[in-house]
């Protein structure tokens, strides 16, 4: 009998404990372009939203769509028309990188506000930490694509990174900024952005523990569009997973030693 007793109590402390490990999983879905999704905690973070009229090249059958439920935090790398359309979303707080320094420009409510450094917010026991690193579109220091911000996210100790539109490899004060990266959002297409080559480069430099290409060409673009689909740069590792979804879970816990590759199919309504 007190075997019995032991093992329920045991199971009744176990529960809470199996509940919080279910909440620290993240729900990432791709939407296309560079733009994500990601459901933490009961929140919704939506990353570099993109103009549907950018997207005139698209398959008629397959569009790209932008999330439909209302959200709660957005993020942008830069200002262009494939990143940032917080009018195509039902947004609370949006915020757009400035690019040359680390600082936010918050949209609230009609209202801008700029935001530095490290913003913690709270909720549910959980907390989201965001930041942004100055970067350049090119890799001639900004002077033919500007700006770009790399985007921060730590999700209650699990680390998400969204590298915009980058345009060169990463100097190490960059890298010390950034931190330790678990999941990495990276840029493949090979002309607007880096090639598959500085795209490699990149994830060795930070390695994180999943990398997802984006910003590529996709089965729904035209064949003549001058930039690559994803294959030059998945090619370039062993540890590659394709999944026939657009979203997958992610758990800390169940992060690899070595870095992972895994591409999402594109949403489709």
């Amino acid at each position: 009998m007190k075997k019995i007793i032991s093992a329920a109590m045991i199971l009744l402390l176990l529960i809470p404990l199996l509940a919080q490990e279910k909440n620290e999983e993240i729900l990432v879905m791709y939407y296309g372009r560079s733009c994500f999704e990601i459901s933490f905690a009961g929140k919704r973070i939506v990353l570099d939203p993109f103009y549907p009229d950018f997207f005139e090249y698209a398959s008629p059958k397959n569009k790209y769509s932008l999330p439909k439920e209302k959200t709660d935090y957005a993020f942008v790398s830069h200002n262009a028309r494939d990143h940032n359309y917080f009018e195509g979303i039902n947004v609370d707080q949006a915020y757009l990188a400035s690019g040359d320094r680390n600082e936010f420009i918050l949209h609230k409510k009609g209202k801008t506000t700029k935001v530095s450094g490290k913003i913690t917010r709270k909720f549910e026991g959980k907390s989201l930490t965001f930041w942004t690193v100055p970067s350049y579109h090119d890799d001639q220091n900004g002077a033919i694509d500007g700006a770009n911000g790399i985007v921060c996210l730590d999700l209650n100790g699990l680390k998400v990174v969204h590298l915009g539109d980058l345009g060169h490899v990463l100097e190490q004060e960059q890298i010390d900024a950034i931190g330790k990266v678990d999941v990495l959002m990276i840029p493949v297409d090979e002309r607007y952005t880096i090639d598959s080559q500085t795209a490699k480069k990149i994830v060795e430099q930070l390695d994180p523990r999943i990398a997802i290409p984006m910003h590529y060409k996709t089965d729904n673009l035209k064949r003549e569009l001058p930039f690559s689909d994803e294959k030059n740069f998945v090619k370039k590792f062993k540890n590659v997973r394709r999944h026939d979804k657009s979203f997958i879970s992610i758990n800390k816990k169940d992060l690899k030693d070595e870095v992972e590759i895994i591409v999402l199919k594109y949403h489709q309504e």
